[in-house]
């Protein structure tokens, strides 16, 4: 989605509606590879917005710039029999809107929480983007 389908990441739009860009600078500043695993990353960036509202999730996922020729691209794929999907290294529930203003079929992405519709700045990784620590070995594939 971020920099596919809109030209900005969800989570800086997010972090400048909430007044948070700065700390949001920071963190990506401080995420070098050597230094912040990806989910401590992932974690100090949800914790931004712990304490905002789902409203304001959404409010930012609706008005967020969707790149020119991205409705029609998923409009072409669609006729030709494909089925288009959302995918997000970000939340599912930006994504998921997201997915509904381009026509796309289905939305791929972490869950942030949110208790009583305010967030709690815990992310919930969406496993699909895991790797499988068992590979098939070949004793679990069929010889043709």
């Amino acid at each position: 989605m971020d920099g596919a389908v809109t030209p900005s990441s969800f989570a800086l739009e997010l972090a400048r509606a909430a007044g948070h860009e700065a700390d949001y600078a920071l963190l990506v500043d401080d995420a070098k590879p050597h230094e912040v695993t990806p989910s401590a990353h992932r974690d100090r960036v949800a914790n931004l917005f712990r304490y905002l509202h789902r409203h304001r999730f959404d409010q930012v996922a609706r008005s967020i710039e969707i790149r020119p020729g991205v409705i029609e691209f998923v409009n072409q794929m669609k006729r030709r029999g494909f089925m288009v999907g959302v995918v997000s290294d970000s939340y599912f529930i930006a994504a998921d809107i997201v997915r509904r203003r381009i026509f796309a079929d289905f939305a791929m992405a972490h869950t942030i929480q949110f208790e009583n519709d305010v967030c709690t700045g815990i992310v919930r990784l969406n496993t699909a983007f895991l790797a499988d620590p068992h590979p098939p070995s070949d004793a679990d594939s069929e010889t043709c």
